[in-house]
């Protein structure tokens, strides 16, 4: 008996609801008014300048430096040097790309003190026998434990573990 009557209330603010959302979405869109058929104004007509206008105000902006800050021209100079063949502005080549890094793994590990095996080294063929402070090329050698080996180098920092356990 209960729940039949907590469905109709239900119902009934349902409605009620669905009745003041129906008005507030009538009233945000103003209702159009004016005649079917009726054209609508044209946009006016831009105003024209004459030539002489124009190329005084380009000179005038060119003046001011629209794109700094201080609206006045730099005090370094910009200069580059023209293609001899078709007199246009080249930039200048690109950097030479970075040597790439050297693909590292450490085989082993014994000590104290701890001395380990480094594969990949640049410029060496086979592994090399590290240890800590040690200068392998152009990788130093930061510190070598019983589980890790850091390598730091090339704008890089290794941490190596052994590869591979003995078996």
């Amino acid at each position: 008996m209960r729940r039949g009557y907590l469905e109709a209330l239900l119902w009934i603010v349902a409605a009620f609801i669905s009745v003041g959302a129906w008005r507030a979405a009538r009233d945000v869109v103003p209702p159009v008014t004016g005649v079917a058929g009726e054209r609508l104004a044209a946009p006016p007509e831009p105003l024209r300048l004459a030539e002489a206008r124009l190329g005084e105000a380009a000179r005038s902006i060119a003046r001011s430096d629209p794109f700094r800050l201080e609206r006045r021209p730099s005090a370094v100079a910009f200069s580059a040097a023209p293609d001899a063949v078709n007199g246009m502005m080249m930039m200048p080549p690109p950097p030479p790309p970075a040597p790439p890094k050297p693909q590292l793994a450490v085989s082993g590990i014994v000590g104290p003190p701890w001395t380990a095996l480094l594969e990949g080294v640049p410029g060496r063929d086979g592994p090399v026998l590290v240890r800590t402070g040690d200068q392998v090329d152009m990788l130093r050698i930061r510190q070598v434990g019983p589980r890790e080996v850091v390598v730091a180098g090339m704008d890089t920092v290794w941490r190596l573990t052994i590869k591979r356990t003995f078996q």
